[in-house]
């Protein structure tokens, strides 16, 4: 069975309007096809193919994939000022570790010297008191009273100052008699203070 070749006679008339814009249109696309009829026709072909909506269906993907790739570089740029403010922050938080590092240091320094210090100020305490306790030991407890010719205790001594700084200490029990008189005799026991 052979097939009728394609009959070139065919022509059947269309009868189309144009407005200006599309009047322009078919003359410049005629004129780069060869035709207004050959371009019109090419366009229907691409029509009958598919190619535009897929070409179509492209466009739209293509624009999909362009605003999520804006979408993630914008997020990106987020992230990455982001990033660069938190690392801003951990420099000024690292320059003030430092800082707060160093005053621990020279505390702990100034500990050191004080602990020294205060163990310098025991050894010092330590001694005066064995000092006192020495002399409090080397103290009498006893004086001799001339007026009552015994030994008067301690708790009976008082004491009242005379010239040249030195100090009278004398028995209670007879008042303050620094010499003795045809009436009284002397109860200065001792005397304390004073320079040679």
């Amino acid at each position: 069975m052979n097939s009728n070749p394609p009959d070139n006679r065919y022509r059947r008339r269309f009868l189309v309007e144009f407005t200006p814009a599309e009047s322009d249109l078919a003359e410049r696309l005629g004129a780069v096809h060869g035709s207004k009829r050959r371009a019109i026709v090419t366009g229907l072909g691409l029509l009958e193919s598919g190619e535009v909506e897929s070409l179509r269906a492209q466009v739209a993907n293509l624009e999909r994939e362009r605003d999520a790739a804006k979408a993630a570089a914008s997020k990106a740029r987020e992230s990455l000022k982001t990033a660069k403010e938190r690392a801003a922050d951990a420099k000024e938080t690292a320059g003030e570790l430092r800082e707060e590092r160093s005053a621990h240091n020279k505390t702990k320094a100034e500990l050191a010297q004080a602990r020294r210090e205060m163990a310098s100020t025991r050894q010092e305490v330590a001694t005066a008191q064995s000092e006192q306790q020495r002399y409090a030991a080397a103290l009498p407890t006893m004086a001799y009273c001339p007026a009552c010719r015994d030994f008067a205790p301690r708790d009976e001594w008082d004491e009242r100052p005379a010239e040249g700084g030195i100090v009278h200490v004398y028995h209670t029990k007879h008042g303050y008699q620094p010499k003795a008189t045809l009436m009284k005799l002397q109860s200065v026991m001792f005397l304390r203070g004073g320079s040679k």
